[in-house]
């Protein structure tokens, strides 16, 4: 390699996004996705589940005249840039390295001007955060790859699987861990022209058999103060408009471990890792004085440390920091009313809630170390306090049944959150703890490893994950005709601009939207029951 001033292509995004308005590009995604994949019925069935209201809700959208749903859909949609960008656009400014941006999507949607980027730059650092197996990441890589660039990918999909993995063909460094300490190493090394990189002085370097690993290492303190801050009018440079929010991190890793949860082991790390309230209140201070009205926290867990909590609230109300901020909770850190009234004072309009399940047995088979009780009085205590509840929830894990479905269902009937994501117990993400050799043997968990797969197939004593589509849709159903709680996904275009006084009008176009006529009823059920059969016999055979 010859010495060369590095031009960077930054590129991110997913294949498939919930901001894909073009329904003929997400099928095409979907086709390419799909002939990368292995073992795919199992994912093409979610997909499946999950397109069915999203298509319904657009055609009714077409047609409502309901003010509040009108007013709801006609907020400008909150499309900002991955923080990976800002991030990485920030360390690269920092490098006196000339860089650009790009997206996945536009790998599809503009493949001209991609064309035109990959052209001016010599190196593509790519993000494969939201890329969701390797099968989805080698189409990204033979879309991006070219003889006379180098590809480095990095983010959260290529930590997952360890030192077992001997990297992807076409990608020449994988870097996995603080991309702050990565990014100088490989600024050192485009410039050098050395055959490696040097890694970061508490990091390594592993050769698979088709990429370098360059592992950053992990900090020997637990303070990340000495982050440097993502520079958001750089994004906004390069994407020629304003920000009116901004993408935030302020920890890495979690407290907890979560018997199906991957993320305290991103980054190469496994400790908790946080910023100070008086670091998070200057950040703040300065986006609002860039024109920042709404801060998105991305952490796993906003709300811990308690005493950092309560003194960021204290101090952004102090410094009259006018930003409203979004940030995930723990429904343990929400069961006091001080705690949710104070974070409601200090700008939070939205939280985003693991609830994962109604029933404790569930909630006690997963780790969460919280019960339903706490769970109710978390929900109870934010609508009192006016803030909305954004919550997930988990259906075929260990131990699911139809009756601790029925339970989830009389929860949320009694505790409505404002919008409710439905997800699959997935086996992804290799060593969480509910893959354990102990954990297996209590559930009866049995798996399929398929990298090249989003959703590998498994099975357990109460269920086969191909009972699960299904299970999904008739829960699905049960919120929506009961007028309980709005489909994130759905919604997700006008989620941040949603006010509590539209909640009635809402549900109402909610629950007639998911009742069409008969023919495209039939259409839909036609499908599910064709993807189902396929995938029963795919399970079996993975099982036999």
């Amino acid at each position: 390699m010859r010495k060369t001033e590095p031009r960077v292509l930054i590129v991110t995004g997913g294949l498939l996004t919930p901001s894909d308005r073009a329904l003929g590009t997400a099928l095409r995604k979907q086709v390419v996705q799909w002939r990368a994949s292995e073992g795919a019925w199992l994912d093409l069935a979610i997909k499946l589940t999950a397109a069915e209201p999203l298509l319904l809700t657009r055609l009714a959208r077409a047609r409502t005249r309901d003010p509040d749903v009108r007013e709801y859909f006609s907020a400008p949609p909150d499309e900002v840039p991955e923080l990976t960008e800002v991030c990485l656009a920030t360390l690269l400014e920092a490098e006196s390295i000339v860089w650009e941006c790009a997206t996945v999507g536009e790998l599809f949607d503009d493949p001209a001007g991609i064309e035109r980027k990959l052209a001016r730059a010599n190196v593509v650092f790519a993000s494969s955060t939201l890329l969701r197996d390797l099968g989805e990441l080698s189409v990204v890589v033979a879309r991006l790859r070219r003889p006379h660039l180098r590809l480095v990918v990095g983010g959260a999909l290529v930590g997952l699987f360890g030192d077992a993995w001997e990297g992807e063909p076409g990608v020449d460094v994988v870097a996995v861990g603080y991309g702050e300490w990565l990014v100088p190493s490989l600024a050192d090394w485009l410039r050098s022209g050395a055959a490696a990189p040097t890694p970061p002085p508490l990091g390594r370097l592993r050769r698979g058999r088709h990429s370098l690993f360059l592992h950053s290492g992990v900090p020997t303190s637990r303070d990340l103060d000495w982050l440097p801050l993502p520079d958001w009018r750089l994004a906004e440079r390069a994407h020629g408009r304003r920000f009116r929010t901004v993408h935030y991190e302020s920890v890495r890793g979690c407290p907890y471990r979560c018997a199906f949860c991957n993320y305290p082991y991103l980054f190469d790390d496994s400790r908790f890792r946080w910023k100070s309230a008086e670091r998070i209140v200057a950040d703040w201070t300065r986006y609002a004085s860039e024109g920042v009205e709404l801060v998105s926290c991305l952490d796993s867990l906003f709300t811990m440390p308690k005493r950092r909590l309560e003194a960021l609230c204290y101090g952004l109300i102090a410094a009259a920091v006018p930003v409203r901020w979004a940030a995930y909770a723990r429904t343990s850190d929400l069961c006091d009313a001080a705690t949710v009234a104070l974070m409601r004072r200090a700008g939070c309009v939205e939280v985003q809630i693991g609830l994962e399940s109604g029933d404790d047995g569930q909630l006690s088979a997963m780790d969460k170390y919280c019960t339903s009780d706490q769970n109710a009085r978390a929900l109870d205590l934010c609508r009192t306090e006016g803030l909305t509840t954004v919550v997930s929830l988990i259906v075929g894990y260990p131990g699911e049944t139809a009756a601790t479905l029925d339970t989830t269902a009389r929860f949320l009937e009694a505790h409505p959150p404002d919008f409710f994501f439905l997800a699959t117990f997935s086996t992804r993400a290799p060593a969480v703890p509910v893959l354990s050799s102990e954990s297996r043997a209590r559930f009866g968990l049995r798996t399929v490893e398929n990298r090249r797969a989003v959703a590998p197939y498994w099975t357990h004593h109460t269920m086969s994950c191909a009972e699960v589509p299904a299970k999904v849709r008739a829960l699905h159903r049960h919120l929506v005709r009961g007028r309980v709680s709005l489909d994130a996904a759905a919604f997700y275009d006008g989620l941040r601009s949603y006010r509590h006084h539209q909640r009635a009008g809402l549900l109402a176009f909610q629950a007639q939207a998911m009742e069409p006529g008969p023919l495209v009823a039939r259409v839909f059920d036609l499908a599910h029951d064709a993807v189902t059969r396929r995938l029963r016999a795919e399970v079996a055979r993975a099982f036999a």
